[in-house]
């Protein structure tokens, strides 16, 4: 029997000999694999990437799904082409504004690859070719750059030709309709002076007349001459200007120039149908700034509002249009109460110093600056904020550690039965990631707005409320089966709900005496059940919301449980499209990555030094790992910061250690009054922790622990 017994384990040590050189021969291989893949990325190119962002899902293709027009009666087609135009071109704002975004992304990480923005010494030859060739580089992604903000110009002017033009369509085109274009267009506004902003302080801006210089001088080199041809250098050098647009931060005043042009066709008629609609929208921005007046902080915190005010009034001065002196004097305040805005975690934007630049006539006398000494009280007043988000923070994962467990008890019962339960539960965890960000972003913004440094406290929350996004992340991951599975039932019962609601609201409309409006009612609503048929996407619903809200005024005709059902198939058809969103598509990466490149090895090192629960150092350790590898599609390697996996690796080994020899002494301590002096943190639990993967490498607590 023993030599039964030796035989089997003498078996089993050469199975497990055999093992443990295939894994390091598969671990070297890999590794020689790496070393190649980083070895051919030392010539580093500035592209557009498709970003990751750390919580993803995707609910599967078909987002860009064309809204097809065939078996349209022509009655239907001419009653709503006005509508389908505004449609169709607020479509395309929105994805200008999202290739925007993307393209700020990237000219902001590459800038911060140029260094502090100091040129390097005449005699550093090395550090000046670097800087020129990192510049170089860059070319392409700047011509990219120029045409998009073309293509932005180009679809200002079209908005603009559209507004003038909904003055003499034989149809209405109702005020609603041209707010949801304002909206379009001043969301492309706002990006143009981010862009403005960007590139104006940006380090590249600093030394673009020196690679001017080093361009000229390479032309005119024989060595050059001989391996690129005049043609391909002049092309060059004439590009050059152009994209000196983009680099000097002149964007926004070319906009207006190229304005000037479309001034001169708008007629007399044109400008008053402006002049109404451009009044009213002001006054609507204004109420909405106005609503946060209590909280004192949230333009700072988002002040997307402010800035596209203060660009739409810029805009229309340079029209001519005219606006209401008790406007402008309500937007003058407004911009002088906000007097440094953070645009995002790196780049600031004054309201006045951009109306003097580019509406100078609209300021007739520069504002004076009131001299106050109120430091005390805005000091208390931050310090009762950072209370206040603390509070918001444990209560948000409060929320969010509910919602994990319903969500769970709800996929073990079974949603067949449920699915209005299923529904609430995907959009409330939806909605719970979109309130993590925002928190997040008004967390940093408004320190950097008012110039004033983060506290441990404020950091700590920032890595706190990533965590909650891990959460959010791993529990979609965790049943993306089942939500894949169940998605597609939960679109068709919503899509017959719309529908039911549609047919009983003809139904109705049948019986009222609107004989001038009901042809309009009944092809608008039947052009919207078309829409539905079809994939849910937002660019589909887009059009039945342009439809749908004109019957929501309040002078219309119809009555009030008419207005309610509309508001009913709404609120149903908008949850539709978010069924379908990409998550990753909720979550500002910018934001994301910005507030992680600004954490400290220090700070990182302590929070996670506080994470004794094996659950919450999963967490931050995979979501700064997700960090860490989109931080490397910009050439950002993170050499200079450590990533969380080693610091807890680091910090189990000396505490554990640690922990286990005071307590094989605590018998010692039983005779003092009082035993327990030093709070001892015990980290055993830490220990069980999953394997957690970085880089490629799959790290295990235990392995790093064996000595205990």
């Amino acid at each position: 029997m023993k030599n039964e017994q030796s035989t089997i384990s003498l078996f089993a040590e050469d199975i497990l000999r055999d093992y443990g050189s295939f894994m390091e021969e598969h671990d070297s291989a890999m590794k020689s694999l790496k070393n190649e893949m980083l070895s051919l990325n030392t010539v580093e190119s500035v592209t557009l990437v498709a970003m990751t962002s750390p919580i993803e899902l995707n609910y599967g293709s078909g987002a860009n799904a064309r809204f097809c027009d065939t078996s349209v009666e022509e009655s239907e087609l001419v009653a709503n082409k006005p509508l389908k135009t505004l449609a169709n071109l607020c479509n395309q704002c929105r994805d200008l504004s999202l290739t925007a975004k993307q393209y700020q992304l990237a000219f902001l990480f590459n800038d911060s690859q140029l260094g502090d923005g100091r040129l390097p010494a005449v005699s550093d030859t090395a550090g000046l070719e670097r800087c020129l060739h990192r510049m170089s580089s860059a070319i392409d992604f700047f011509c990219q750059v120029y045409f998009l903000l073309k293509r932005i110009i180009v679809m200002v002017q079209t908005l603009w030709k559209q507004i003038s033009a909904s003055g003499s369509m034989p149809l209405e085109i109702s005020e609603v309709h041209l707010f949801t274009v304002f909206d379009a267009m001043t969301e492309l506004l706002e990006d143009v002076v981010v862009f403005n902003e960007i590139s104006d302080q940006s380090k590249i801006a600093a030394k673009w007349t020196l690679y001017k210089k080093w361009l000229a001088a390479l032309s005119n080199s024989k060595q050059t001459s001989d391996q690129c041809s005049s043609m391909e250098l002049n092309g060059l050098l004439t590009s050059l200007d152009d994209i000196e647009t983009v680099i000097t931060g002149n964007l926004f005043g070319i906009l207006l120039n190229s304005l000037l042009e479309l001034k001169k066709q708008f007629t007399l008629k044109d400008i008053n149908h402006i002049n109404q609609h451009s009044n009213a929208y002001i006054r609507k921005i204004m109420l909405e700034i106005e609503a946060n007046h209590g909280n004192d902080y949230k333009n700072y915190e988002d002040p997307k509002n402010v800035i596209r005010l203060t660009a739409l009034v810029a805009v229309l001065h340079e029209l001519g249009i005219q606006m209401e002196g008790k406007l402008i004097k309500s937007v003058l305040d407004v911009a002088s109460r906000h007097k440094r805005l953070a645009l995002n975690q790196s780049v600031c934007w004054s309201p006045s110093a951009f109306l003097a630049r580019h509406a100078k006539t609209l300021i007739k006398t520069p504002p004076q600056a009131k001299p106050q000494d109120n430091h005390k009280s805005h000091h208390a007043l931050m310090e009762k904020t950072k209370l206040s988000d603390q509070k918001k923070c444990r209560h948000l994962g409060t929320q969010i550690c509910l919602w994990t467990i319903h969500v769970q008890r709800v996929f073990a019962a079974g949603v067949f039965g449920k699915l209005q339960t299923f529904s609430q539960l995907i959009l409330r965890g939806q909605s719970y990631a979109d309130q993590v960000n925002l928190m997040m972003d008004s967390l940093i913004n408004r320190h950097v707005a008012l110039t004033t440094p983060l506290s441990k406290s404020e950091w700590f929350t920032v890595c706190r409320l990533l965590q909650y996004l891990r959460v959010l992340q791993k529990t979609f991951e965790s049943n993306e089966i089942n939500v894949m599975r169940l998605i597609n039932s939960l679109v068709q019962w919503q899509k017959q709900k719309v529908f039911h609601l549609l047919l009983s609201t003809k139904r109705k409309i049948v019986d009222l005496k609107l004989l001038q409006r009901k042809m309009n009612i009944f092809s608008t609503i039947k052009l919207a059940e078309r829409s539905i048929l079809g994939f849910p996407s937002k660019k589909r619903l887009t059009f039945v919301n342009l439809a749908l809200s004109e019957f929501l005024e309040k002078d219309r005709l119809l009555p009030v449980d008419m207005q309610r059902q509309f508001q009913s198939i709404l609120l149903r058809i908008n949850n539709l499209s978010d069924f379908q969103r990409n998550i990753k598509g909720q979550f500002d990466s910018t934001s994301l990555m910005y507030n992680y490149c600004f954490i400290s090895t220090s700070l990182l090192k302590e929070y996670t030094e506080q994470q004794r629960n094996p659950y919450s150092l999963q967490n931050i350790i995979a979501v700064t790992n997700q960090l860490d590898k989109t931080l490397g599609i910009f050439g950002r390697d993170g050499s200079s910061k450590q990533s969380a996996c080693d610091l807890a690796n680091e910090f189990l080994k000396t505490h554990l250690e640690f922990f286990l020899r005071v307590e094989a002494l605590s018998h010692l301590f039983l005779n003092q009054d009082q035993p327990f002096q030093t709070n001892l943190l015990d980290y055993r639990s830490c220990v069980n922790v999953e394997a957690m993967e970085f880089q490629g490498d799959y790290s295990v607590m235990r392995d790093f622990c064996w000595l205990f």
